[in-house]
């Protein structure tokens, strides 16, 4: 596994000054280069102004660039690449980037909006985690950055997916003094169809679910290779999969959340929701996204 090539994209704001932080850390360890990347909006709402709109887009940009460079300046010994690009919207501008260029990950900032307000206004970090094709560390405000992670937490479903996250944790792990934790939540929620049965949640037709789900994990961690002194802690919870997630990640104080996402997208996703994205907007830890299409 190598990261050779970071990406980060910023706004300026104080997440993406600590996404680019966290990014120079991860650049330092593994020897990677970053680009970093500001997107721009440009609005004209007459045609005849837009070669004085040119003009003066062109010298933001050139001020734009600039500032790029001095925020950085105090990392002379890393290679930082600076670029600012234009599009219709932040997030396509940044996406039709992304898809064109190949990077190994993108460490992205997010503001930490909920409610109403992320209703609203969506979230740019979020679109990036769905649809770029490369692994995404998203840095809330209040996150800790560092060059290895001590406390990893691993929500596991048993899929495909959930396994490449056992697999890309220890490159991430501070051996031998860090910890992963292996969450399996399982969803105890009532289901009307089983009214019928006299069944009121699955603990009625599977009583021992978590002690299966406790022999199952064993088993798994016990194959997974390139363990590195790293000690594996496991726990089975039952709840609504990211609430229970996002509580637990609190409790641990976990530096860092690996999730593998499904990639759903239209219909399927509204239908279904995501659930590495409810934690992306629940906690303060850092969370890669990992997409099984595309394997650092």
């Amino acid at each position: 596994m190598e990261i050779n090539k970071i990406l980060v994209p910023s706004d300026f704001s104080e997440p993406a000054n600590k996404a680019v932080d966290q990014a120079v850390y991860l650049a330092a360890e593994h020897g990677a280069q970053i680009t970093i990347l500001h997107a721009r909006v440009m609005y004209a709402d007459n045609p005849e102004k837009l070669p004085e709109l040119e003009a003066r887009e062109i010298e933001r940009e050139n001020e734009l660039l600039a500032k790029l460079k001095d925020d950085t300046s105090r990392h002379a010994d890393i290679n930082i690449q600076h670029q600012v690009i234009r599009g219709f919207s932040v997030h396509s501008a940044l996406l039709s980037y992304i898809n064109n260029n190949e990077y190994d990950l993108i460490v992205m900032g997010t503001h930490g909006r909920s409610g109403i307000t992320h209703f609203l206004l969506g979230s740019v970090a979020e679109k990036v985690v769905r649809y770029a094709p490369y692994p995404v560390i998203t840095v809330p405000p209040d996150s800790r950055v560092a060059d290895k992670y001590h406390k990893i937490v691993i929500p596991y479903d048993f899929s495909e997916h959930a396994r490449l996250s056992l697999e890309k944790a220890p490159f991430f792990a501070a051996a031998p003094d860090s910890e992963i934790d292996v969450l399996y939540v399982v969803e105890d929620k009532y289901e009307p169809l089983l009214d019928g049965f006299d069944q009121q949640s699955i603990y009625d037709s599977i009583p021992f679910i978590k002690e299966k789900a406790k022999e199952k994990l064993e088993e798994t961690l016990a194959a997974i290779p390139n363990r590195n002194q790293i000690t594996y802690n496991f726990t089975v919870k039952s709840g609504t999969p990211h609430k229970e997630i996002a509580e637990y990640v609190k409790e641990t104080e976990a530096d860092l959340v690996i999730m593998s996402t499904h990639g759903l997208v239209g219909i399927d996703r509204f239908i279904l929701g995501s659930t590495t994205e409810r934690v992306i907007r629940s906690v303060n830890a850092q969370i890669l996204s990992l997409k099984l299409k595309k394997v650092i």
